[in-house]
């Protein structure tokens, strides 16, 4: 479709009475996708929906419904689960809701090879949270779901200020889910460094960056303190509430389906190029040190604006980390001291027998973040 055919249906659908029958009998796919991207809500909705098409909890929306702001009258029946788009009468914007188990889904907020995540609405506690419906491609036989219930319980029992709790593990239907609290501020996904950063912006990224490592390392010596390893460290799986503390999202959830793949005899489902070890690439397991390794890269991706390694495929990014050494951080970030950057370059070591270990990680950061906040208090020192 061009892009002037894409504007035109995008234009007419904000336009046009969302309750003419036989205009929305008419609209395409593709045109409803142009909806979403008009409205700039979630670009890629259609395809999102098509992966789940199969769920049990397929559209099952009311066909007419009531705008909350005018009370104009629309028939939705035509539009895709979660959809969103403007009232025609008064141009708000408004969002259908999907029943699943004792929630309401209210949009789609991640999407990946282990699971689809929605941000939802509790109705008996009255609260949003996040659910992680899980690819049942994953859990199709009777000795999978064993093992994730026996796995989930035990990282249920997790309790550490940096590990995302967990409320509820269960199924609905044939769907196995999990609930989790909703973080408003997304994930570290949205917090790299650039460029064109002010001094002082740049300043306050790189103490975050060590605070939030740090906090990170913490969570991650009590997990495998109780036997867990994250196995798939990354900035998407790391969240942030409203006070911008940090919270390790997907704990132990790569380890069940490392497993299940194990057995598949496929890794498709728990690879993250950028940041997964080359133990993990070469034979498949790896023990807490490959923990360190990811942690690494991911801060070091936070701090530089550049992954360890890149490539114009996932083939050229894994063989990278074994033909290449990366650049030092702090040829992309002045801010970055030598000692840490060291630090992250010791942490992407190929062989795990020559990364720091955690007490170390931290006894540096606890080190750098005094530095700073000593010299930000004698700075303050000088105005009084």
């Amino acid at each position: 479709m061009s892009d002037n055919k894409k504007e035109e249906i995008a234009s007419k659908t904000v336009t046009l009475a969302l309750n003419n029958d036989e205009y929305l009998n008419n609209l395409d796919l593709e045109s409803l996708n142009v909806v979403n991207e008009e409205n700039g809500e979630i670009t890629t909705l259609i395809n999102k929906v098509k992966i789940v098409e199969n769920s049990s909890f397929k559209k099952e929306i009311t066909q007419r419904i009531s705008c909350g702001f005018c009370d104009q009258k629309m028939d939705v029946s035509q539009l895709p689960e979660l959809a969103k788009f403007k009232c025609p009468q008064c141009q708000k914007l408004i969002g259908l809701s999907q029943e699943f188990a004792n929630f309401s889904l209210k949009e789609i907020v991640g999407i990946g090879g282990m699971a689809i995540v929605y941000k939802a609405y509790d109705e008996v506690l009255n609260r949003f949270i996040a659910i992680k419906v899980l690819n049942k491609a994953l859990l199709n036989n009777a000795e999978h779901k064993e093992l994730f219930f026996t796995e989930a319980q035990m990282v249920a029992r997790l309790n550490h200020n940096a590990i995302l709790p967990i409320y509820l593990f269960d199924h609905y239907k044939d769907e196995f889910y999990i609930v989790m609290p909703f973080m408003d501020n997304g994930s570290l996904k949205n917090k790299v460094f650039s460029k064109k950063m002010t001094v002082i912006e740049a300043e306050s990224h790189y103490l975050n960056c060590l605070t939030w490592m740090q906090s990170i390392a913490e969570g991650l010596v009590y997990s495998l303190r109780h036997g867990i390893i994250h196995h798939d460290i990354k900035p998407g799986n790391i969240l942030l509430d409203k006070l911008n503390n940090v919270h390790l999202a997907d704990f132990g959830l790569a380890q069940i389906f490392k497993k299940i793949s194990h057995r598949k005899k496929s890794m498709q489902f728990w690879l993250s190029p950028h940041y997964t070890s080359p133990e993990k690439v070469m034979y498949r397991r790896e023990d807490y040190r490959g923990d360190i390794y990811s942690l690494g890269a991911t801060f070091y991706h936070l701090l530089t604006g550049h992954t360890p390694f890149a490539g114009k495929n996932i083939d050229i990014i894994i063989t990278a980390r074994f033909e290449h050494k990366p650049k030092k951080p702090r040829s992309f970030n002045k801010f970055i001291s030598r000692k840490l950057s060291k630090l992250l370059l010791r942490m992407l070591y190929l062989q795990p027998s020559r990364r720091p270990e955690y007490s170390e990680i931290i006894a540096i950061l606890n080190e750098e973040i005094l530095q700073i906040q000593e010299k930000n208090f004698k700075n303050n020192q000088k105005f009084f």
